[in-house]
């Protein structure tokens, strides 16, 4: 047993042989180790995803070792049937290669159960172990395409293509049952542990292929204030917190790169922490608000040009992005973040929650706050708070006290704007992690707090955004 550093928060566990792996495994699911989140099987390898701050490396090694391995034989699981059309292309050479006739190969293929060992290459593929013990060689060229339900074999496996996909074992048949689903509780037909047991469905059905006629979709009108993108830069997608805990069906986590930035950019306009956003990675988006929207920009330092609908022009040097009608106070309309480069409506400073009940005269003084002067035209930032008192702020920010200091300006009145730090010894100003500027109130808030009640564009009229440029960083805000 070997032990390899994957990763600050991986472990790689290297064994002699597929049953040792998998013996492993089951001792590691039966009697789980304090601190582990995810494990992923391979054929002689086990991928051992942990909290550094729950279990130290040395530590988890030291008790995955101590495991005793040997001689444990593996419950039988759950039976799956699976019917086979065995037409594949390469069932002659399978039994060229293994010197039996084809009879033979069907016969044995079909006469014994195999063992899911571990799933992976993709979203429901499952490794087979076992059954008739076949060990052929992979195509010496793959294919770029092999259909889904394909049945093959390579080296001592044997596995079912869940969907159309390149691959490079060879084909001996084709099943018409759905291995992965989505509208099932359990999208993968198999699981580790499960036994498969392969039976002969005969010749595969002539079918005929019917070539619907194409449908334009018709066109729908939008009623809700809305996000029109005009052009999305090189690399724009809709991400969210992703789907951990898959790696052993062969999904992979994906979602966001920077789920700090995210999270934050969603707390900044009162959505959900998880709500998909857009991610912009290299710059170039440009959009269109129409109708009353807030916006939240986080993540790396970049510029962004702002076109009010009275044709103002601003240059905003902010953050990542999640926007929310401004015409729903509670829900989302729509949510947008944005990898690096974030706009939250508010400035460049760092903030925090201030105390929660404030005397009636106003929030208190806070020491060494000087004055702050704006990158953009300070008539521009103008926003109302209820009963012209300040607001609660809500944007969680982890493991640190946050001051803020509040603008108490109202509509038609001009801003005060104020720079605020992180109250901890050795940050200063030098220090920015949070955006923060906010735009004129087109109606008055009747919710305190900041989250829930975050600056409103002026009208209804549509202004655009646009981002200038873009670096490859990321900026700490949650951090």
């Amino acid at each position: 047993m070997r032990f390899y550093p994957a990763n600050l928060d991986a472990l790689l566990v290297e064994l002699s042989n597929l049953d040792e792996t998998l013996a492993l495994f089951e001792s590691l699911q039966q009697m789980p180790i304090a601190g582990v989140e995810e494990i992923v099987p391979a054929a002689r390898t086990l991928l051992v995803h942990f909290r550094p701050s729950a279990i130290g490396f040395e530590a988890l090694a030291t008790q995955i070792a101590s495991r005793d391995i040997r001689g444990k034989a593996r419950e039988a699981g759950k039976l799956i049937e699976i019917p086979v059309h065995y037409n594949g292309e390469d069932l002659a050479d399978v039994a060229r290669e293994l010197d039996i006739s084809v009879e033979e190969v069907i016969k044995r293929h079909t006469g014994s159960d195999y063992n899911v060992a571990f799933c992976g290459f993709a979203p429901g593929f499952a490794y087979l172990s076992g059954g008739a013990g076949f060990v052929v060689p992979r195509r010496s060229t793959p294919r770029t395409r092999i259909p889904a339900g394909a049945v093959a074999l390579a080296g001592g496996f044997s596995g079912i293509y869940p969907q159309a996909s390149p691959g490079g074992w060879q084909i001996i048949g084709v099943t018409t049952s759905t291995m992965w689903d989505l509208g099932r509780d359990e999208p993968a037909l198999l699981q580790p542990g499960y036994r498969v047991r392969f039976q002969d469905a005969g010749p595969l059905p002539e079918t005929r292929v019917q070539v619907a006629a194409p449908v334009r979709p018709q066109a729908t009108t939008v009623s809700e204030d809305y996000l029109q993108i005009e052009t999305p830069g090189l690399q724009t997608l809709f991400q969210d917190l992703g789907r951990p805990g898959r790696a052993g069906q062969g999904v992979s986590a994906s979602g966001a790169l920077d789920r700090g930035a995210l999270r934050a950019a969603n707390r900044a306009v009162g959505n959900d922490p998880a709500t998909a956003c857009l991610e912009i990675l290299m710059g170039g988006l440009t959009f269109t608000c129409q109708g009353q929207t807030v916006v939240a920009i986080t993540g790396a330092q970049v510029s962004v040009e702002v076109l009010t609908a009275e044709g103002r022009f601003m240059r905003l040097f902010l953050y990542r992005m999640a926007i929310r009608s401004a015409s729903v106070p509670r829900l989302p309309a729509c949510a947008i973040i944005w990898r690096f480069v974030a706009v939250s409506f508010m400035s460049r400073c760092s903030a925090a929650c201030p105390p929660t009940r404030w005397p009636r005269s106003g929030p208190p003084r806070w020491q060494r706050v000087t004055g702050w002067a704006s990158r953009a035209e300070p008539a521009a930032f103008q926003y109302r708070l209820p009963n012209n008192r300040p607001s609660r702020c809500r944007v969680a920010m982890r493991s640190s006290p946050w001051m803020w200091s509040w603008a108490r300006a109202v509509t038609g009145s001009a801003p005060k704007h104020s720079n605020c730090w992180r109250n901890r010894p050795g940050w200063s100003r030098r220090n920015p992690t949070v955006s923060a500027f906010a735009w004129r109130a087109s109606n008055r808030c009747n919710v305190p707090s900041m989250a829930s009640c975050p600056a409103r564009a002026p009208q209804s009229a549509p202004f655009r955004c646009r981002l200038v440029a873009s670096r490859c960083c990321f900026w700490p805000i949650t951090r």
